[in-house]
């Protein structure tokens, strides 16, 4: 009998403790505490693992946090500010270790704003009275640049119908070239 109480007690405490990172991760994404809630809730499925209610909860938060960080991030990159969009690729790693889409935000985010210091070293040679120098480092620049619209389309990972990724990487590389030409 006592052994029963016991057994009762710790499924009764294991459920409490469900349930409290439950409330506790909601109470957090109500005050916008969001990445805060995430970690506490991750710590509670980690616990009780077979809590379907908080997992689900939390699978769900956590990404519909992620996508907000990735759309985030490749607005940063697409308007020129690399080190905000580094910064916000790597929150979204920490959240979803592995993730595809940060992985290669990370990656384009680094080549960007390579290519940006080399065409201001390519300035300040061309300023410097080296013009040939400043032409090499922008040929290599373009050529980085052609290589990589190239290869863009081929890293991004397909959802939806068959065709689909490839009409909306060909309308997304279009606002690239207009933002650009603007």
């Amino acid at each position: 009998m006592r052994k029963l109480a016991v057994v009762f007690l710790l499924i009764f405490a294991a459920g409490c403790a469900a349930h409290t990172a439950l409330v506790e991760g909601r109470k957090l994404v109500e005050q916008g505490r969001t990445e805060e809630a995430i970690r506490r809730m991750e710590r509670g499925v980690k616990a009780n693992p077979d809590d379907s209610e908080l997992r689900n909860y939390y699978v769900r938060t956590r990404d519909l946090y992620v996508n907000q960080l990735l759309y985030e991030g490749d607005k940063a990159r697409m308007l020129g500010r690399s080190e905000e969009a580094l910064a916000t690729f790597r929150r979204v790693l920490e959240l979803s270790v592995g993730n595809v889409r940060a992985q290669a935000g990370l990656e384009v985010s680094r080549a960007e704003q390579s290519r940006r210091a080399a065409v201001a070293q390519a300035q300040a040679m061309f300023d410097g009275g080296k013009p040939e120098e400043a032409l090499a480092i922008l040929k290599k620049v373009l050529e980085e640049n052609r290589v990589a619209k190239g290869c863009a389309g081929a890293a991004a990972p397909h959802r939806g119908e068959p065709g689909q990724s490839d009409r909306r990487g060909a309308a997304a590389q279009t606002r690239i070239q207009e933002t650009g030409n603007a």
